[in-house]
């Protein structure tokens, strides 16, 4: 915040002597007037008040322009004071690596052989893993402190694999691996900046994700929430530290296939919750 300080500072002292100027200029006025009054006669002071009404005119066009200048150092100085927030107006690109939970939840699934419904019971393990993100988006700054910005998430690399168990009540007829292949948020993300170099901001949008599970792929949609903080190192470079969580709406997937001469179709029906802590590099441009 020191040039913050430095700012107020010049604008201070360049006010005190713009007025300095105006008091020096009105007392050489004073004392001249009163000089010519005392010294010289009526018919030989009407020249110099002539004059002296000209210099008044002067000093008023003077006293303007100085008042002028004096508002447009005004609005430099506090113009330099504001950029004293964190550059972080602008786009950017980030790149984060830390821990990711997934979380599917199993709603229902169904079996028919032979248009004969078969009861099944169905167990999902809970997933978690290393996972990497990619952000690219733009900050608007709103005011000194304040800036609103938009972005999206990528995360196109598969999580670690959880287990699925589907078992009848004689046989366990599915034990299959499932993961999330891949997540998008779209979101939009208020930011307030904190001290001298760093933005905490917040996020909220729209997320999709897909996780194949047991030869079907469920297609998620639902929404994401995210909180960070972002410090500025050095040349537009910034470190962040960032928390997300994404809840998906429940999303039924189902087939039919032949197996010898019987017609199976089987259904499902899951919702997902996830969640990943972060930190990267970033760079503001």
């Amino acid at each position: 915040m020191q040039r913050t300080a430095g700012a107020r500072l010049l604008f201070s002292a360049l006010t005190f002597w713009f007025n300095s100027q105006i008091a020096c200029l009105a007392a050489v006025f004073s004392a001249r007037q009163w000089l010519v009054r005392s010294t010289l006669g009526p018919q030989t002071i009407a020249p110099f008040f002539r004059s002296s009404r000209e210099k008044r005119k002067q000093s008023a066009q003077t006293m303007k322009k100085s008042k002028s200048l004096t508002f447009v150092v005004s609005l430099w100085v506090y113009g330099a004071a504001g950029a004293d927030a964190p550059s972080f107006q602008g786009a950017f690109a980030q790149l984060g690596i830390g821990y990711e939970s997934i979380n599917p939840t199993h709603i229902d699934s169904s079996l028919t052989v032979d248009s004969v419904l078969v009861p099944l019971s169905t167990s999902v393990q809970n997933v978690e893993g290393i996972t990497a993100a990619f952000s690219f988006g733009w900050y608007q700054s709103l005011s000194q402190n304040y800036l609103l910005g938009v972005g999206i998430d990528a995360l196109p690399f598969a999580s670690a694999q959880g287990d699925t168990i589907v078992s009848t009540r004689t046989a366990v007829v599915a034990d299959d691996n499932f993961h999330r292949d891949y997540a998008y948020n779209l979101f939009v993300s208020p930011a307030t900046v904190l001290g001298a170099n760093g933005l905490v901001y917040a996020k909220a949008g729209f997320s999709i994700a897909r996780m194949p599970k047991i030869r079907l792929n469920y297609d998620f949609t639902g929404f994401m929430l995210g909180l960070g903080y972002k410090h500025l190192l050095n040349n537009g470079i910034y470190a962040f530290v960032e928390g997300n969580y994404a809840n998906y709406d429940g999303e039924r997937e189902g087939r039919t296939f032949t197996q010898g001469r019987r017609t199976i179709t089987s259904s499902g029906a899951h919702s997902l919750e996830t969640y990943n802590f972060l930190v990267g590099l970033g760079l503001t441009f």
